[in-house]
């Protein structure tokens, strides 16, 4: 298989694993972040004081423990602030997207440029490569911009406003649903990429019946978002319930106690 192929595949898994289970990954992994940085960062100021062995240890354990703690507490606060730029980004794109004109392409590097980024030289090394494509884009992009009529800027800053605030509200009230939702629209991103790159190397005749335009490729990353969305909240749900449930047989078992 080739090398592209599996990349795709694995970019797949991904997908799946993060339209499933992306909201329960999330707070394990912003846990286990916290709990890895922290202990790290203790343990290499200890040994920068040239403190004994057990006491590097020590101090990476108790600042890996508050950590826990801090990121246990602190991951609503997180998802309120990551599902804030989220939403802002998502809804401003989609009013892009809709409401035209569209943006410019994002210029490729050329032929040429590619071979000096491959073989680098004192001329042209790959970082001066790299720099003259992003100043080419960073132009497209201020002259689509200015080019943009004044009602459209401010439609677009409205929409990133109402969006920033919904997904703030969104992630503070109800942090696992937020988690949900940016990990479902991460998984349709990658399961999208791979799914067209997979059809492009094994079927390239159905992959012209793949969305194209920016509109039908909108649509169909809402539509896999909404499901991922629908399929985490369905979990939480039946454990809420079960917890709810639980609670409640606690509850009549301690009165029956109490009549008896």
């Amino acid at each position: 298989m080739p090398l592209l192929s599996t990349v795709a595949c694995l970019l797949l898994v991904v997908s799946i694993v993060l339209i499933i289970w992306g909201n329960q990954l999330a707070q394990f992994g912003f846990i286990v972040s916290a709990v890895l940085g922290a202990g790290a960062f203790a343990m290499g100021l200890g040994r920068a004081a040239h403190l004994a062995e057990w006491q590097v240890w020590l101090a990476g354990a108790l600042a890996a423990g508050t950590a826990c703690l801090l990121a246990s507490l602190l991951f609503r606060l997180w998802m309120g602030f990551s599902t804030l730029f989220f939403m802002g980004l998502l809804v401003s794109a989609m009013v892009v997207i809709w409401q035209g004109p569209p943006l410019p392409p994002l210029r490729q590097p050329t032929a040429e440029q590619v071979a000096l980024a491959a073989n680098p030289s004192d001329q042209a090394p790959p970082e001066q490569v790299m720099r003259e494509v992003w100043r080419d884009n960073e132009t497209a992009m201020h002259q689509w911009w200015d080019e943009k009529p004044e009602q459209g800027r401010h439609v677009l800053h409205l929409a990133m406003g109402i969006g920033a605030i919904l997904g703030l509200g969104l992630g503070l009230a109800v942090p696992m649903r937020a988690a949900a939702l940016q990990t479902a629209a991460a998984g349709a991103g990658v399961g999208l990429v791979a799914v067209r790159i997979l059809m492009e190397q094994h079927l390239p005749e159905a992959a012209s019946h793949l969305p194209e335009t920016p509109r039908a490729i909108l649509l169909v990353f809402l539509a896999v978002t909404a499901l991922g969305f629908a399929v985490q909240s369905r979990g939480d749900g039946e454990e809420e319930e079960a917890e709810h449930a639980s609670s409640k047989g606690k509850a009549q078992g301690k009165r029956s106690t109490t009549k008896a």
